[in-house]
């Protein structure tokens, strides 16, 4: 699981180089709280997943929850500055 938030991350990073051009993606997404909903309920359904649960067992669920919003918002095109780790 690691591996696959590791592979997440670094795709979203490589995103940030190249803005999107508009922010329709943004509001098809619900804008910031349909992100939110999006974000969370993947959350939730890795940690009810018995196979991948343990994976997240030390992390930060809700700064790992904030800074997936933050980047998931900023490459849709949404007004959000993401915060975290470069």
């Amino acid at each position: 699981m690691r591996v696959l938030l590791a592979v997440l991350c670094l795709t979203l990073a490589a995103c940030a180089s190249q803005p999107p051009r508009d922010d329709s993606l943004y509001r098809s997404l619900g804008e910031q709280a349909g992100i939110t909903r999006i974000v969370e309920g993947m959350l939730l359904n890795s940690a009810r997943n018995p196979r991948i649960a343990h994976y997240f067992r030390d992390i930060d669920i809700e700064r790992l929850r904030d800074k997936l919003v933050e980047q998931v918002c900023v490459e849709a095109g949404g007004p959000c500055e993401y915060t975290g780790d470069s």
